[in-house]
């Protein structure tokens, strides 16, 4: 078991760091079937656009649109941090590491130390 939870964080931290790589750094777009970035756009955008419509002026919503962009950046950076959290953690429980407080820790522990 220990040994899947392993690879699954050396997984999640891979996916992210070249995510994050394809997204920011990379000059020309990025391709492949599974990224990150596109699935947290294609999920966060959805709602957004529904609630725009509801907006009847059209400088309301056109205001609203526009907060999207910079807050879905930063939104995006969050959700990186996070994931890579989450795989240092597999990783650690993963490697079997000594714990700091004398008894077993589970996976989920990990993620808060």
């Amino acid at each position: 078991m220990r040994a899947l939870t392993l690879v699954a964080g050396v997984v999640c931290l891979f996916a992210v760091l070249l995510d994050a790589f394809q997204t920011i750094i990379l000059p020309r777009r990025a391709s492949g079937r599974f990224r990150l970035t596109r699935m947290f756009y294609v999920i966060t955008w959805t709602p957004w656009v529904f609630l725009g419509k509801r907006l009847r002026s059209p400088r309301r919503r056109e205001t609203f649109f526009s907060y999207y962009g910079p807050m879905s950046l930063i939104f995006l950076l969050a959700v990186w941090a996070g994931a890579m959290v989450v795989g240092f953690a597999l990783l650690f429980y993963g490697l079997a590491a000594p714990s700091t407080t004398g008894r077993k820790e589970r996976a989920f522990d990990l993620i808060f130390m």
